[in-house]
């Protein structure tokens, strides 16, 4: 039996992906952690970083308040995702930009560093099934005042733990039936 291979995919460029949806501010913020919905399923995106960040309300741009960013932390609470389009903006050519995309199952891809003046747009999708569950940006070398034109498409609800033990006990006792009526 071959085994599954999932990856995530980085391409350089905006390639906008079946679904996309934008992610929207309803009102400013201000703070280590602002959020917004998508704005056609209206799911909670969080960016969360230790810099403050700042929001003007409408769609998706999320700024340093100091100027330069150089850390956040991208995720949709209680979901996961399969594809998401970024657009760090920076005004200095020294800035270099990390990507690390963590999976629902716990391994991380890494991308970067990339960076150059005009477009910085990186578009992240998945293969073989797998999903997203959170995006970390780094920028080192003067930061990014920025992330522009945030875009997700694919995004699904994690299921509860306590539906994933309901299944589990079912496949169990359907095992123990199958069993039964092979030694019968």
């Amino acid at each position: 039996m071959a085994s599954a291979y999932a990856d995530a995919v980085f391409t350089l460029g905006n390639h906008p992906q079946p679904g996309e949806q934008n992610i929207m501010f309803h009102t400013a913020m201000t703070g280590t952690m602002v959020s917004g919905t998508t704005n056609q399923t209206h799911n909670q995106v969080v960016f969360l970083s230790n810099q403050t960040l700042h929001v003007s309300g409408g769609q998706s741009d999320v700024d340093a308040v100091s100027g330069s960013l150089t850390n956040i932390t991208i995720t949709a609470p209680l979901f996961v995702f399969n594809d998401y389009i970024l657009n760090p903006f920076k005004d200095t050519s020294s800035s270099n930009i990390s990507v690390m995309v963590v999976m629902s199952d716990g391994h991380t891809f890494s991308f970067g560093p990339y960076g150059k003046n005009g477009d910085n747009f990186l578009t992240i999708t998945t293969s073989g099934g797998e999903e997203i569950a959170k995006i970390l940006v780094t920028a080192a070398g003067g930061g990014v005042t920025g992330l522009k034109q945030n875009r997700i498409s694919g995004v699904i609800p994690i299921p509860e733990s306590s539906s994933l033990l309901l299944l589990g006990g079912g496949l169990i006792g359907l095992a123990g039936i199958v069993g039964r009526k092979r030694r019968t």
